[in-house]
Order: C-alpha cells, then structure tokens, then sequence
C-alpha cells in the first residue's frame, strides 16, 4: 500500500506542478479520493504513511513549490485541497513535518472568494492546526501563519466561516502552553490570529460544542489582560477589525457575574479609553449638518456595545469607583446632552424617511441605566448630575422614545438615585415651572405627591 500511495503523490506532484489537462487533474482527483478514504478509516495506513519520510518529502515539494498567479480550472483546486486534506489526516499521527512549510504554502495560491476558495482554505488551515500539535509553538511560528492570512479575500473567508475559524482557536490555545497573552499582544505581526479568534468568540449565540468554550476562554484571556489596552488602541481607525473585537470583548464582558478586581481593572481600561474616544468621534458627526452616515453608523455600533458591558459591570463596585475616579459621569453626560438635541425622538406613528436624519438608537436609555448605578447613594455624582445639567435632561427623557426602548423607566429610576437624600436635587425639581419640563405624574411614578401651586411644583415625599 505504502509504494501505491508514493506513486499515486508522485503523479498528483507532477499534475500540480505542471500545466495539465482537465482529464490529467480529474485522474488524480479519483486516485486521491481513494487514499483519503483509506487513511481516514484505516489507522494502520494511516500511521504508516505518516512515518515515511519519502512521503512528507513528495508532499512537502508540492507546498513548497505550487504557485497559482492566474486562475485555474476548479479541478486544480480540488487536487490541491485534497492535499491538503492528506497532510491534515496524516499530520493528526504526530507525523514530522515542517510546520512553516505548511503555514506559508498558500501564500502563492490566488485564492477566489468562492465555496472552493473557501473549502481549499478551510482544508489547509485544519492541516495547519493539526500539524501544530505536535510542535512547541514559537511567536516566530505564529509570525508566518500570521502573514500568511493577510488580503481581504482570506479575511473574508474567515470571518464569515465558522469551520475556517475553528482551526486557527486550535492553535491559538496549542501557543499558549508555550506562550503568554502578553507575549502575543507584544507582536503586532500577530494581531490578526487574535482577530479571527475575536470573529470566532462575536459569531457564537449559544455555547454548545467544547472548543466553542474553549474559544470564549481564551479570548477572555486576551481582554482582561494589562496589555490589551494599548493593542487595541491600534485599531481605533480600522472599522472592522476594531467592530469585531468590541463585539466579542462585549459578548464575554457581559458573560459573567465572578470578575475579580484585577480582570475588571484591566477590562475597564480599553472599554472606557474607547468609550471616551468614539463618543468624540460621535459627538461631531451628530452635531454637524452634513455628517458621514457610515462613521456615524460605526460608531453607534461601537458605542452601544461599549455602554451596555459598563452598564453590565457596574454590578461591581470596582467599576463604579472606576468610573467616578475617572470622570465618566461628565462624558456620559456630555453625550446624552449631544443625542438629546440632535437626534428626534420616534413613536410608531412617524413615518419619516431616514434618508437625511441622524438616527443613534438605545444611547439615551443605556447612558441613563449607567448614571442611575454611579448616583445610588452616592452624593457627589448626585451633586455632579445637576451642575452639568443632567437633571434636567434625564427629567425630559420620561417619555415614550421609540428609538430607546425602557427609556422612561430607566430616566424614572435614575431620577429616584439623584433626588434620594439630596435636597439641592429636589429644590432643583421644585423649582421648575410645572408646564416646562416636569410633568408631575413623573414625579409621581418616583415616589413624589405632587402639587401645583401658581405653576410651581410643589411636592414631598409619598409616605
């Protein structure tokens, strides 16, 4: 069997590295299949063929020495995967081969963004995942493969293929036993390894399977690492590589009720650095007349998942001093003054077109829920909330938004926080003019009996 499957590698070498007929590739596609199926099903050939150096040399030259720079007949590319398939089935016996070889064998293959690019790439990286568990992995390993992923067509592929990302969270947790998360954020030549582990962990909607697990847990170790911060301040002008690691920094934030101090520290971080920075790039698209409606849809996307992981841990106390220490309570604000006046409150009865309207969805709501968990029986940012004018904003969004959903619950809890205990907050309300900004059913819901004496309000707490 063994002197069988040396001439059948031979033949399909010299197919692929030579321009052959359809019939010549279609040939050596049915000789493949079959030695496929035999290593698939029979572990002592495969173990043997595994073990021949003859083997990985013919194997090897083929990756070593194909390069594809025009297109080619889709047969070329199913031979070529089923090499790739053969190395991934022979590779699972420990079997020496040159990692990098493997890693960097596609560089000189013009890939299509097709289902046979797709597959081709799916089958060379699960050969490059399998050929990595027997090695010690290095940065430098990583460092081709690394490069080898680079264009927007792999890109594409990756982060739309659920099998195409699986391999790659294989060797990122296979590194680790070598390497450290701050050895691999220390690299940037390593960056999109994590950001295709980021569009594995962003894609996931219900945990099933275990290296579904097993991507969340070593994602998490990347987000709540001391470095992540300035890594991912790298991305802040790449929409789509910075989107994707939010979403997923988001989906494993919110996944748990256990942080400890450390990991909420290092986690807080990167969330507000870039919370401060896309609420300035947000704020200037909503306040000028002709914006940029795809930086503006951007920087939606980043800032509501950026509010709703602060929203989620203020739970902890530590995210709450966090953010009092380091003056959230003014940006918060600054940005909802900003949504406020320039964003149009929505019922179901407007029936505008959104064409020329600027449209920042759900905002209003997450920022009120936050400053509501920074006010409770805190005086100083009960204090802060009416010197910057907040009270008087959070007060006004008591009203059915349909572009901000509990948006009125949420202003009515945040409005208890700040009037509890805090007379100067009170007197502030007292003093408005009834027909202005308060409506006294309002007060009413916070807990307030109200009374309307020469259009002044008048109240006091509901016993």
């Amino acid at each position: 069997m063994s002197d069988t499957a040396l001439k059948c590698l031979e033949k399909v070498k010299s197919v692929l590295l030579e321009r052959s007929s359809d019939e010549e590739l279609e040939t050596q596609i049915s000789s493949l299949g079959s030695l496929l199926r035999d290593t698939v099903n029979d572990h002592q050939i495969r173990h043997n063929l595994a073990h021949r150096e003859d083997v990985w040399e013919t194997l090897s030259t083929v990756l070593q020495e194909i390069k594809v720079n025009e297109d080619r007949d889709a047969a070329f590319y199913r031979l070529l995967r089923g090499v790739y398939l053969l190395v991934r089935n022979l590779a699972s016996e420990n079997a020496p081969i040159d990692l990098n070889i493997v890693y960097t064998s596609l560089q000189n293959v013009r890939i299509e963004e097709n289902d046979i690019g797709q597959n081709l790439v799916i089958a060379w990286l699960q050969a490059c995942s399998n050929c990595s568990q027997a090695y010690i992995l290095s940065s430098e390993d990583l460092s081709y493969l690394n490069s080898a992923l680079q264009g927007p067509i792999l890109w594409n592929i990756l982060t739309a293929s659920k099998q195409a990302r699986q391999p790659l969270v294989s060797i990122m947790t296979k590194s680790l036993e070598s390497l450290t998360v701050t050895d691999l954020l220390a690299k940037r030549e390593l960056s999109s390894l994590v950001c295709f582990l980021a569009a594995e962990v962003s894609c996931l909607s219900d945990i099933k399977e275990p290296l579904e697990f097993t991507s969340v847990e070593v994602f998490e170790k990347f987000i709540y690492n001391e470095s992540f911060n300035n890594w991912i301040q790298n991305y802040k002008d790449e929409r789509d590589k910075s989107l994707l690691l939010v979403k997923a920094g988001q989906k494993v934030a919110t996944s748990r009720e256990d942080w400890d101090q450390f990991q909420l520290t290092a986690m807080l971080a990167w969330i507000y650095d870039l919370f401060v920075d896309i609420s300035g790039r947000s704020e200037e698209q909503l306040t000028i007349q002709e914006f940029d409606r795809i930086e503006l849809q951007y920087c939606h996307s980043m800032i509501i998942r950026l509010l709703d992981s602060l929203s989620h841990l203020c739970m902890f106390d530590t995210t709450r001093q966090f953010l009092r220490h380091y003056g959230a309570v003014e940006k918060l604000i600054q940005l909802l003054a900003t949504v406020h006046q320039n964003v149009e409150r929505k019922t179901l009865k407007d029936q505008k077109s959104e064409e020329n309207t600027k449209s920042f969805p759900e905002v209003k709501s997450a920022i009120i829920e936050i400053i509501a968990h920074l006010a409770h029986k805190t005086f100083e940012v009960q204090e802060q909330v009416r010197s910057l004018h907040g009270l008087q904003i959070i007060l006004s969004c008591c009203t059915i938004d349909d572009s901000n959903p509990y948006l009125k619950e949420r202003a009515i809890v945040c409005i208890k926080q700040l009037l509890a205990g805090n007379e100067g907050n009170q007197n502030f309300v007292r003093s408005l003019e009834a027909q202005e900004v308060v409506d006294d059913k309002v007060l009413e819901e916070v807990g307030y009996e109200v009374k309307i004496n020469d259009g002044k309000i008048e109240y006091r707490k509901r016993k």
